[in-house]
Parts: structure tokens; sequence; C-alpha cells
């Protein structure tokens, strides 16, 4: 495996530990955990774990789309929040742009 699709992985891995931490110990706002944003949660860590599989089958199209479904409505809203939860939207974000150079990468090699 190389170094930018290690890195992706470590990236994804994190979205998933940091959905799962604002799941079980958000300590910023205990009221915010309600039915809807604990379906959000599981859907975002749904989407990074898609993620995985498109980064383990090496699909980088794949990754971009699975990047750009979890950054768009969410992430960027993370990346304006003031706690630790801002590392979603930037992990979000930074996978987003390595699936394009994977799949750019990709293309130039054919």
């Amino acid at each position: 495996m190389n170094a930018a699709r290690a890195a992706t992985v470590a990236l994804l891995l994190a979205t998933i530990a940091l959905w799962a931490a604002f799941v079980a110990f958000n300590p910023f706002d205990a009221s915010a955990l309600t039915p809807e944003s604990v379906a959000v949660a599981l859907v975002m860590a749904a989407l990074a774990a898609a993620g995985l599989v498109a980064v383990a089958r090496n699909r980088p199209g794949f990754l971009v789309l699975t990047s750009a479904a979890s950054f768009l409505p969410v992430g960027l809203y993370l990346l304006g929040v003031p706690s630790v939860f801002r590392l979603i939207g930037v992990a979000n974000l930074l996978c987003l742009l390595a699936g394009l150079g994977l799949w750019w990468r990709r293309r130039q090699i054919r």
C-alpha cells in the first residue's frame, strides 16, 4: 500500500473514531444527542467505512463519491464548530482531496 492510501485509511479510521466519540461521550452538549444526531453520526461513519472499502479495492472514484457525500452536508458544517469535532470536517476534506489525488494519479497511469 502506498503512502497516500495509508494516510487515507488513517483519516477514515480517525473519522469513524471521532463519530464514535461524538455519540459516546460528547462533553460539549449532552442535549445535542438526539435520535436524529445519532442517526446522522451512524450514516457518516458508514460513509467512512465505505471509503475504507473503496481504498481496499483501489476504487478512487468511489472514494471521491463517499468523501464528497460526507463532506458537503456535514463535514463543511463541522469545519465551523469550535470543538474537537472540527477534526471530522478536516478529515473529510482531506479524504476528499486524497481521493481526487488518487483518482488523478490513476488516470495519468492509464
